[in-house]
């Protein structure tokens, strides 16, 4: 099976490698929430979500490419990276 990683690398290689006439268009967007306990020792707190890369790019007239990354927190508060969309 393909890890992530590699399906991540490669799409990303099929969009930097396109022509320089056509334009790559990036954008990014996230949530952000606020997690409030009634325990006395436990501060409330401002959490982030997930956070999403994406671009997408013109090949030719009938073909583009789009590719999201999502940063997503595990339960250990460690952040990963996973390659949500590859479309072609």
């Amino acid at each position: 099976m393909i890890s992530n990683k590699y399906l991540a690398i490669a799409g990303l290689t099929l969009i930097a490698g396109m022509p320089a006439a056509q334009a790559v268009d990036f954008g990014a967007f996230g949530d952000v929430s606020y997690q409030g306990t009634s325990q006395k020792n436990t501060a409330d707190s401002f959490v982030q979500g997930q956070f999403d890369l994406y671009a997408t790019q013109k090949i030719d007239p009938k073909t583009r490419v789009f590719v999201e990354m999502v940063f997503e927190s595990g339960p250990d508060n460690a952040y990963g990276l996973d390659l949500e969309r590859l479309n072609i």
